[in-house]
């Protein structure tokens, strides 16, 4: 399976045309673009663009230590408030922001119909202007519409930088820097995970902080006993057929 580095060079193309097949995206400029925009309300949106995260060709970055950068757009939906991940998906062939916004939030409202939760306000960057029609049951927010904003919703744009490093523990502690996997179905695959690790880990952090441990434990031990019970009573139902 092959591996993926950030390759540079002095190319002075934007764009170096490689082998074009299944696996083979463009890529995207990760440091200044790649931030999380949290959505006003309860969730946030953002684009963040990963140096390693998939298959591509190279795109000039504006930087003179890194004048390519290699990778494939991911979109994250974060929550306003605790910052969990809601959603990750690719979007091979680098496309224009505004284009992968109501993507984005459809998944994000897939993965929480369980929790009878909507999408209502959305907080992004100017890279998403002129999309309302296209999600007309959200809210959308971005810079360009500060002075008409009201005061709790300038309030919500600015804690836009507030999950931004968000990013930074997805690439560091999660290894969304970097993807092994092959392909754009690995892509996606890699994104999606590395956003279950993040929550994973929220997770355990707020089980200790607020001293659940224990119950945390029992809860668990009961849940594997009642697991294995199940798969019991499967096999013995399975060997009682096969004998009949």
């Amino acid at each position: 399976m092959p591996t993926r580095s950030t390759q540079h060079g002095p190319h002075t193309s934007s764009v170096v045309q490689m082998p074009t097949d299944s696996v083979v995206t463009n890529p995207v400029r990760s440091r200044a673009a790649g931030r999380l925009e949290p959505c006003a309300g309860k969730l946030a949106c953002t684009v963040l663009r990963g140096e390693h995260a998939g298959n591509g060709v190279f795109l000039p970055d504006g930087k003179a230590r890194k004048p390519y950068e290699f990778g494939v757009k991911t979109a994250v939906v974060v929550s306003h408030q605790q910052g969990l991940m809601l959603g990750a998906r690719t979007f091979p062939g680098n496309p224009y922001d505004g284009h992968i916004l109501r993507a984005t939030l459809e998944q994000a409202t897939i993965l929480m119909q369980d929790w009878k939760v909507a999408i209502q306000h959305v907080v992004v960057d100017l890279g998403f202007r002129g999309v309302d029609a296209d999600n007309p049951g959200q809210h959308i927010l971005h810079r360009g519409k500060f002075k008409r904003m009201s005061l709790q919703h300038r309030g919500w744009l600015r804690r836009r930088s507030a999950v931004e490093p968000a990013i930074g523990h997805l690439k560091a502690d999660h290894r969304l820097d970097r993807c092994w996997l092959q392909g754009a179905l690995g892509d996606a695959l890699h994104a999606l995970s590395c956003a279950a690790g993040y929550n994973l880990r929220w997770l355990l952090r707020a089980i200790a902080r607020l001293g659940l441990g224990p119950v945390f434990l029992r809860r668990l031990r009961q849940a594997l006993r009642a697991a294995r019970a199940v798969d019991a009573s499967r096999s013995a139902h399975s060997r009682a057929q096969a004998l009949a």
